[in-house]
């Protein structure tokens, strides 16, 4: 293996893990966006096997919103 195909290698993962990066960033959700979310959510109706679903959501949306603040 050469030289330049350790330094191709390298820059290829460098750039790979700066997109990943840029992608997770993408996905954050910000604090508006969260509190929009929890006052929705805090109006609508949820019933039967979706109840578990719906709370497990909301506790993430909740603690990563107190996260943020």
């Amino acid at each position: 293996m050469s030289i330049l195909d350790i330094i191709s290698k390298n820059k290829q993962s460098t750039q790979e893990n700066t997109n990943q990066e840029s992608f997770q960033d993408l996905n954050k959700l910000s604090g508006p966006e969260i509190d929009f979310l929890l006052r929705t959510l805090k109006t609508c109706t949820i019933k039967g096997e979706h109840v578990e679903i719906f709370y497990n959501i909301a506790i993430k949306l909740q603690n990563q919103f107190t996260e943020q603040q």
